[in-house]
């Protein structure tokens, strides 16, 4: 039974659509799986990130030094790496951290090129099966002698056509809207990681105090 409902959807899905159809539905499938697929890596970086940090801030200073916590978080890495490595020849905290950021949440950016893509070329491919749809109404009219039977053929073949420019736009606009949610929100933790690199770059410096034997402020 639910095979034959499928079967159904599909017949009646290309028969409004045609051919172009098929790779629009396959846009819809990616712009929904890298909106989900990013959506929950960045709420997990979130929740491990804060967790760390507390930790950090909180009894365990030494996690700050540590290549194995929080595992392969990005945004542990970026402060981490700040804190640990970068900050010995730079004094732009800024700089090193917005270089660091972009190398561990390269993968992540990819997948916004290819959100991108697909709300650019989703429209555009509808707009092609449109006019290939009118194309093909217009030769079947021109091998016709009825006018009044080729007016009706004509209304009915450009409303089948425009249905693929219709959800072309229709997967357009959700994927750009989830696209911008998600890079504020990418860009929300570029904020945090410059914000804690400053702030883990105090707590290395007093573990090597520590570690020196010197008073914390280097007193």
């Amino acid at each position: 039974m639910i095979l034959q409902t499928l079967e159904t959807c599909c017949a009646e899905y290309y028969e409004k659509l045609g051919p172009v159809g098929i790779p629009q539905a396959l846009m819809l499938a990616a712009a929904v799986f890298l909106s989900v697929k990013i959506y929950m890596k960045l709420a997990f970086v979130g929740i491990q990130f804060r967790r760390f940090f507390r930790r950090a801030e909180n009894g365990e200073p030494g996690l700050i030094a540590d290549p194995n916590a929080c595992g392969k978080n990005p945004l542990v890495c970026v402060v981490r790496d700040v804190a640990t490595k970068h900050r010995h020849h730079s004094d732009d905290l800024r700089s090193e951290s917005a270089y660091l950021f972009h190398r561990y949440f390269h993968s992540t950016k990819r997948g916004f090129t290819t959100l991108r893509l697909i709300t650019v070329t989703a429209p555009l491919l509808g707009l092609l099966g449109t006019v290939l749809g009118i194309i093909q109404v217009f030769e079947v009219i021109g091998h016709g002698g009825n006018t009044a039977a080729d007016s009706a053929q004509l209304a009915i073949g450009i409303g089948r056509a425009l249905w693929t420019t219709v959800f072309g736009i229709v997967i357009a606009v959700p994927t750009m809207a989830v696209m911008l949610y998600l890079k504020h929100k990418l860009l929300g933790y570029m904020i945090v990681a410059v914000e804690f690199s400053y702030r883990a770059v105090a707590i290395a410096k007093e573990l090597e105090d520590a570690a020196a034997g010197t008073p914390a402020g280097g007193k």
